[in-house]
């Protein structure tokens, strides 16, 4: 699933996934070139839990492709 705009980032909430395990269509994109995926210690609702760290994350992310 090649990311229409350029590239992406897709960030994964650790807390949300048991043991490491992502759906199998968020897994494949693991191999498709434009995406990348980087990593909360966070669950499903990373602005009410992490908020800091999700802003710095973000500002990081658009930092790397601007």
């Amino acid at each position: 699933m090649k990311h229409p705009i350029g590239p992406a980032t897709y960030v994964v909430c650790d807390l949300d996934h048991t043991h490491g395990l992502l759906c199998p269509a968020i897994q494949a994109l693991r191999s498709e070139p434009g995406w990348t995926f980087r990593t909360l210690d966070a669950g499903y609702w990373p602005m009410v839990s992490v908020p800091g760290q999700l802003a710095a994350l973000l500002d990081e992310i658009a930092f790397e492709i601007a």
